[in-house]
């Protein structure tokens, strides 16, 4: 073969014997020398050599680390800058994602076997996601770990008051009938705070009807739900306790008002009502928003209210 040493000149096509014979003589050589110099090396210059070579490798490694770092932190710098436009409702990445998923989800859900069941059946199909109210589970310690509570429930028919009754440490009840609006089984739940307080040390019923009527701007209907509040929830409740031997103590309070005037939520103070079984009174005659400013009370703030009942 022509490009190795070569025993019988002559025979490698497009080549003599002279060029054959020099060139395997002048690599030959070249080989020699370096051998030779490898030889005459002292050993620690040829570990230094080598160490050299793999510290460069090394340095170029962390340089190439340090870029892909950097790169990396002002990735995360950008994600949490949109996180919090996110949170403030000003992030306009999210509401195009978001608006990109509703109509999606109204192709998809368009011609689906259950919305044409539905749609065959005479009733209304589901036809678009909405998403709404995003948050993340929260840090919070349980009712029992603040307050001492063994044991405590929540009735109410908002998934929203639930899932905070559930971070609470309270047990979830449920009601047949309780709808969170004006019709809502309002006995039902009564008696479901009763059962569940031969129990529990605590039970916080909700219910949602006058919040309603109040995004509604509907004056009477708003009415007509205090009214069978009073009634039908607390009347009941009120009554039954008074055969009991315990004592228990109730409080009665909105988490905020609806005005109907202008149909959404107000940040304003609420009034409220604690009853304690033989405490006596102060001079306040009439829950409204006005006379219970001449309570003894006075305004609370924080978790001072519920220092206050237990």
């Amino acid at each position: 073969k022509c490009y190795n040493r070569t025993n019988v000149p002559g025979k490698c096509e497009g080549q003599s014997s002279f060029s054959v014979e020099k060139l395997d003589n002048l690599v030959e050589q070249i080989i020699r020398i370096q051998l030779t110099q490898i030889q005459k090396a002292p050993p620690q210059a040829l570990l230094e050599k080598q160490r050299g070579r793999e510290a460069d490798l090394a340095r170029a490694k962390v340089k190439r680390l340090q870029g892909e770092y950097q790169q990396k932190q002002r990735d995360y710098q950008d994600l949490r800058a949109e996180t919090l436009k996110v949170i403030q409702g000003n992030s306009q990445f999210s509401a195009d994602l978001l608006n990109s998923l509703i109509l999606k989800s109204q192709e998809i859900l368009k011609d689906h076997p259950v919305n044409r069941r539905r749609i065959a059946a005479g009733k209304d199909p589901a036809n678009s996601i909405w998403p709404w109210s995003p948050g993340y589970r929260p840090a919070m310690q349980t009712m029992q770990e603040m307050y001492g509570f063994k044991q405590g429930s929540v009735i109410s028919a908002v998934d929203l008051i639930r899932g905070i009754g559930v971070y609470a440490g309270l047990k979830v009840i449920d009601v047949e009938g309780a709808t969170g609006l004006y019709d809502t089984n309002y006995e039902g739940k009564a008696h479901a705070a009763l059962e569940a307080l031969k129990t529990n040390d605590f039970v916080y019923l909700h219910v949602e009807a006058s919040d309603e009527a109040g995004h509604e701007g509907d004056v009477d209907l708003k009415i007509r739900t205090i009214e069978n509040l009073d009634k039908r929830a607390i009347g009941i409740i009120f009554e039954e306790l008074q055969k009991w031997d315990e004592p228990v103590a109730i409080a009665v309070l909105p988490d905020h008002p609806t005005p109907c005037a202008i149909r959404t939520h107000t940040n304003v103070p609420v009034p409220f009502l604690i009853y304690k079984p033989g405490q006596a009174p102060d001079s306040v005659t009439h829950f409204d928003e006005f006379s219970v400013l001449e309570g003894k009370y006075g305004i609370l703030e924080k978790d001072e209210f519920i220092k206050e009942l237990v």
